[in-house]
């Protein structure tokens, strides 16, 4: 899909670029500053976070939706995405960024990042689906020792919620890959 989406005219651009949208968990963790009392982990978390919001604006536009998830997790929503290459650069922009400002910091823990990503037409799709999807990845990657970036499928959230709703009890969640 993505190199069919880089190959478009320019006459159809338009329509590539409003086809795709991007929902992203972005998880961050180990960030923590020398010395650093217990009592100040909770403000340094919210600057973080600030700061990878601002950066997230920055790389990805002003079209950007970022969420806040919870302490260690944020959302973000990119309504135009031109291609999974193109979003990949993006993202990987952000946490080489994002990385060099806490650097010189948090140099005992430094940051480490998992993202999780649907990249697809997200017009009238269940964010709720999507987003708990997002955390699940996130959370089954968290310890992995280098930064993640996953992708997973609108249809595979689509498929688990029927089966669920057939019967709630019969069904098992795959590992994610």
């Amino acid at each position: 899909t993505a190199i069919a989406l880089e190959s478009v005219s320019s006459a159809s651009l338009p329509q590539a670029l409003y086809g795709l949208q991007a929902l992203a968990v972005l998880q961050f963790d180990g960030c923590e500053a020398n010395g650093e009392p217990a009592s100040d982990r909770h403000e340094a978390r919210r600057e973080q976070k600030r700061l990878i919001a601002m950066v997230c604006s920055l790389f990805v536009g002003a079209e950007c939706i970022v969420g806040d998830m919870d302490e260690d997790r944020i959302s973000l929503f990119l309504p135009r995405v031109l291609s999974l290459v193109k979003l990949r650069q993006q993202i990987d922009k952000i946490l080489s960024f994002v990385r060099k400002a806490l650097a010189r910091t948090y140099t005992q823990h430094p940051i480490r990042f998992v993202c999780a990503v649907v990249c697809d037409s997200l017009t009238g799709a269940d964010y709720e689906a999507l987003l708990a999807q997002g955390e699940k990845v996130c959370l089954a990657w968290q310890d992995s020792p280098d930064d993640e970036i996953i992708y997973y499928t609108r249809s595979q959230i689509e498929s688990e919620q029927r089966i669920f709703e057939q019967n709630p009890a019969t069904i098992t969640r795959a590992p994610v890959s």
